[in-house]
């Protein structure tokens, strides 16, 4: 099981769906055309989403799209 903690450096590929959030709204989406490295803002609590950094903004990624790039705790 993965599990991220803010700060994490994060593999994201391409084609997974970004979301920009306005309060509790979705505001607007974006799919990656290419695989990033991001980080890790909000870790994931109860909900499947990640929040991550991406071009100086925090975005949310679902969490089955997000790929550990470091040493998983077991």
């Amino acid at each position: 099981m993965l599990k991220l903690k803010n700060g994490d450096l994060v593999h994201v590929p391409s084609s997974a769906t970004l979301t920009l959030k306005n309060g509790s709204y979705d505001a607007s989406f974006m799919r990656l055309l290419e695989p990033k490295k991001l980080l890790v803002t909000e870790a994931p609590g109860k909900g499947n989403r990640v929040g991550v950094l991406y071009d100086g903004v925090v975005w949310y990624v679902d969490k089955k799209d997000v790929y550990s790039l470091g040493e998983e705790d077991e």
